[in-house]
């Protein structure tokens, strides 16, 4: 996930949907800067790494090109370890943007 391109995504689509926060330890945020709060945590740990979700489902060329119609949400991993051959999965907000409903 870079910040700069994805966390005002982020924070407007997940905005009308603070139901998906409920069993994460952040959320929902009250502005942008507040979404980039979290991410310093995950960019400084070695073993942790948050990614952008997109729905790459849809054939439609124009549509897959705006980044509105096709996020999804955000997935992490945290806790990786080479040494044990592990990763913990999560945090994973989901937004469900064909329907404007979120999912958890």
């Amino acid at each position: 996930m870079q910040p700069s391109i994805h966390a005002s995504l982020f924070f407007e689509l997940s905005l009308p949907h603070p139901e998906i926060f409920t069993y994460l330890l952040y959320g929902p945020f009250t502005s942008v800067q507040a979404v980039m709060s979290v991410d310093p945590f995950m960019l400084d740990d070695p073993n942790a790494v948050l990614f952008a979700m997109f729905d790459k489902t849809r054939s439609d060329k124009a549509v897959e090109m705006e980044m509105e119609k096709t996020f999804a949400g955000v997935i992490g991993y945290l806790t990786s370890s080479p040494l044990h051959l592990s990763t913990e999965i999560g945090p994973c907000p989901l937004i469900s943007v064909t329907s404007k409903i979120a999912v958890s």
